[in-house]
């Protein structure tokens, strides 16, 4: 099964130009139109990564974070996404080549951080295993 990937921007240029990069290589992707849309989407499926405009109607894309995306880049923005956790933050227009390396990036990275969360919980299981601590 190809990795989730959701795209959030009220452009629908932007919108069908990120489906059809990603669907060409391969994922299953979802677009909404606004963050309410996003949220929507996210109630009914699981998605792997999630790609959101900073400026949308109603909603920020900062409320729904992962790879920030805007037509207006100023440091601030960057800034701030990177402070409350996106992964990473593009300047419209995006090319190709950048929105691919991109996720491929992001995904390498959540196969590490999936890699250290079940190393975790396994650490876990075996310290509620054990009766007496040794340390």
């Amino acid at each position: 099964m190809p990795p989730n990937i959701l795209v959030v921007d009220d452009e629908e240029s932007i919108r069908d130009t990120f489906e059809l990069f990603l669907s060409e290589e391969g994922y299953a992707v979802s677009c909404a139109a606004d963050c309410d849309e996003g949220i929507a989407r996210l109630r009914e499926n699981d998605f792997d990564l999630i790609f959101a405009d900073i400026i949308l109607p109603g909603r920020s894309g900062l409320d729904a974070l992962v790879i920030m995306i805007t037509g207006v880049p100023s440091i601030e923005t960057a800034a701030e996404s990177m402070r409350i956790g996106a992964f990473d933050y593009i300047s419209k227009p995006v090319r190709q080549e950048t929105l691919l390396k991109t996720v491929n990036l992001a995904f390498k990275h959540k196969v590490v951080r999936d890699a250290k969360e079940q190393y975790r919980r396994n650490l876990e299981a075996i310290f509620r295993s054990v009766n007496d601590g040794i340390i």
